[in-house]
């Protein structure tokens, strides 16, 4: 979704300080969002990797 509204059309300062808000706090949720993916996809590897080992001992 795309806010298609630019900050030049606002004339109430107020509204275009919480739209900045709200960028800054989407952005920063998608960071988060993201690091969480990256971590999770680490730790699938993991389990991929000490499975694997643990196959190869039982052989």
């Amino acid at each position: 979704m795309r806010l298609q509204i630019r900050e030049d059309q606002i004339a109430d300062p107020k509204i275009v300080e919480e739209i900045n808000q709200l960028k800054s706090q989407l952005a920063e949720r998608l960071r988060l969002f993201s690091n969480l993916a990256k971590q999770h996809s680490l730790i699938e590897k993991q389990k991929e990797i000490d499975f694997s080992e643990k196959f190869e001992k039982n052989i």
